[in-house]
């Protein structure tokens, strides 16, 4: 499954292209692939637990997070395969020691999962910090993971129109 990087006057993120570019050749569903390095979401990764399903978010995610082991900065074409294994169908991704990955049939889709992962990692390391967890019940955890799969792309929707609205109000400039 490895690409070639083709020649381009525009500066290309080697590593960028490596990761995405693996989704998107060889994933259909996947029109938008998403990859940040926030503080909470690479700390998650370097926990040998990784992501806890004891908060509203982290439940949702229950079953669906899938892990691939950090073999350095990604730029090596034949990482994408292994990549793409690790992935499996899951569209939540934890790049172990590195950051998070969503990919998702939209934009809005893509950053609904990627919200929820955040949102789960910001939480774990904000109540691991806090105290000791208070852990949530199985039948609870299921319960919130089928009403996220059952409404997921209404609400991945719903999440985005959202955060569009906030970044119109006329007092936030974010094109400058």
């Amino acid at each position: 499954c490895a690409l070639p990087i083709c020649e381009t006057e525009y500066p290309v993120n080697r590593a960028g292209f490596v990761i995405h570019s693996a989704i998107h050749a060889n994933v259909e569903q996947a029109h938008c692939v998403m990859h940040t390095h926030t503080v909470s979401g690479m700390a998650v990764s370097c926990l040998a637990e990784g992501l806890m399903h004891d908060s509203f978010n982290g439940a949702q995610l229950k079953g669906r997070v899938a892990y691939h082991d950090f073999e350095g900065v990604t730029v090596r074409p034949d990482e994408q395969t292994r990549l793409l294994a690790s992935i499996g169908d899951k569209k939540a991704v934890i790049l172990r020691n590195h950051g998070l990955l969503a990919w998702g049939g939209s934009l809005p889709e893509a950053f609904g999962v990627m919200y929820s992962l955040q949102r789960a990692c910001d939480t774990q390391i904000a109540a691991s910090a806090a105290g000791s967890i208070n852990r949530i019940s199985d039948a609870a955890m299921e319960q919130s993971r089928q009403e996220f799969i059952a409404n997921e792309p209404r609400a991945c929707q719903l999440l985005f129109d959202a955060m569009v609205r906030q970044l119109d109000l006329p007092a936030i400039d974010y094109r400058s």
